[in-house]
């Protein structure tokens, strides 16, 4: 009777997943892009938040600029703030731009961390400053230089995701090109990937200033206290776009923990086995002669397995008794005519 055939091996037995929609949407260029989309956010967000305070900018030094001119040249009593108010400002902004690229040359794809630490703490100090002494006319408005360092990094730190997040009159730029090429069938890859990136960077600006305005309209116009988020925000953000160029120590020793922990943790109950692993001992699959009797297949009056695996010991035993034997064993089996021709043969080769 023929056994039955083992359990067939699993199919994607050691073969690696195919990776999920989530994993191919976050892979280099996704996280690339997903972080200037969420720095685009956050500049969108501020931009409101400090127009509608101090009638300045956090982060568009075009718009101070433009200002600064009219205050200087033309006078104008229509400018909320006077010339050295933007002097300041600017000044701050290219100081946070000097400082980033000193500490990048000393220690790369580090600055952005480490100064953001700095600069987070002077954005949370002057929004305390805001909380504590709301309506403050006369100062508050300088709290701006405690802002525009941070910015002022992110212009320079930013770009090595593929594009600046501080601006949008560039992205738009791209994204009409994009459409140019893409008409005439001239959009490569590259432009492409561009093309995307300035698509996701001008929306979420545009959903940063609308979540902005919303809030300033929640509070009533009052803005005190709607800045605390953006300082930890962008410092993780930092954070999240070193350790993308470089990883981060504390992050490469939480996966090889992690890694550890997955290579000592003992198999689930419900792991599928392969029955033809060899460290496993698979189950007898030979039917008994209890089973084949009450199948039908074999009588009572069948030899027991006793008996079987007597008379296989008595086969091999023969087989090594004979591979034992003598020359001369095997010339006393043989017949008797041979051996007598066997000797004529070698009676005459004697005379």
């Amino acid at each position: 009777m023929t056994q039955p055939s083992p359990a067939p091996l699993l199919d994607n037995l050691g073969t690696t997943p195919a990776p999920t929609f989530w994993q191919r949407v976050w892979a280099r260029r996704g996280r690339e892009r997903f972080l200037a989309a969420s720095f685009t956010f956050i500049v969108g967000y501020t931009n409101v938040i400090t127009l509608l305070r101090w009638k300045s900018f956090a982060t568009m030094m075009t718009g101070n600029t433009l200002l600064l001119g009219r205050a200087v040249l033309a006078n104008d009593a229509a400018v909320p703030h006077p010339a050295y108010y933007y002097f300041l400002v600017i000044g701050s902004f290219v100081f946070g731009t000097v400082a980033y690229n000193y500490v990048e040359t000393k220690m790369p794809h580090r600055g952005g961390t480490l100064l953001g630490l700095v600069f987070a703490a002077l954005m949370v100090g002057g929004e305390i400053f805001c909380l504590v002494h709301p309506g403050e006319e006369k100062f508050s408005p300088y709290l701006l230089v405690f802002l525009t360092p941070m910015f002022g990094m992110l212009t320079v730190a930013c770009p090595r995701l593929g594009a600046p997040t501080t601006m949008v009159t560039g992205h738009l730029a791209t994204l009409g090109t994009g459409i140019a090429k893409a008409w005439f069938g001239a959009l490569d890859p590259d432009h492409r990937n561009k093309t995307m990136m300035s698509i996701l960077v001008v929306i979420a600006f545009m959903l940063g200033a609308g979540v902005g305005a919303w809030a300033t309209l929640h509070k009533k116009q009052e803005t005190e206290g709607l800045l605390l988020p953006v300082a930890p925000a962008l410092l993780l953000l930092l954070f999240f776009t070193d350790h993308l160029h470089k990883p981060q120590a504390l992050v490469r020793k939480v996966k090889a923990r992690r890694h550890r922990h997955r290579q000592n943790m003992p198999p689930a109950a419900d792991d599928v086995v392969c029955p033809m692993d060899p460290g496993i001992e698979s189950p007898d699959m030979t039917p008994s002669l209890e089973d084949d009797t009450e199948m039908g297949l074999a009588s009572p009056t069948s030899p027991t397995s006793g008996d079987v695996e007597l008379a296989r010991s008595g086969e091999a035993g023969g087989s090594k008794d004979g591979a034992a034997a003598s020359p001369g064993d095997a010339e006393s089996l043989e017949e008797p005519g041979s051996g007598d021709a066997a000797g004529g043969s070698r009676a005459g080769v004697s005379v």
